[in-house]
């Protein structure tokens, strides 16, 4: 026999044996991520909030209320509208 042949047949036999599989590496648990608290301007009185939200500019509508603007409306007319109690509840 050829020294060629020889080592096909080698490389052969090696391949038809099973070869022992490595454990895959342990999956690392999904980080949960922990809620933050509630911003304070969330907690103020009406009066208050709207004063806070008429200072911040980029605090949006649909995150203090899911009431829309009515058309044309400006943002301070919305927030006024929004958080004053109506004249004739007095």
């Amino acid at each position: 026999m050829r020294v060629s042949t020889t080592r096909s047949l080698r490389e052969a036999a090696a391949e038809s044996y099973p070869r022992p599989v490595a454990p895959a590496p342990a999956a690392r648990a999904p980080r949960v991520r922990k809620p933050g608290p509630a911003p304070a301007w969330r907690t103020l009185p009406p009066a208050e909030m709207a004063a806070h939200l008429l200072a911040v500019p980029t605090i949006t509508d649909t995150s203090w209320t899911d009431a829309p603007r009515l058309r044309g409306e400006s943002r301070a007319a919305f927030i006024v509208r929004m958080l004053t109690p109506p004249k004739d509840a007095a």
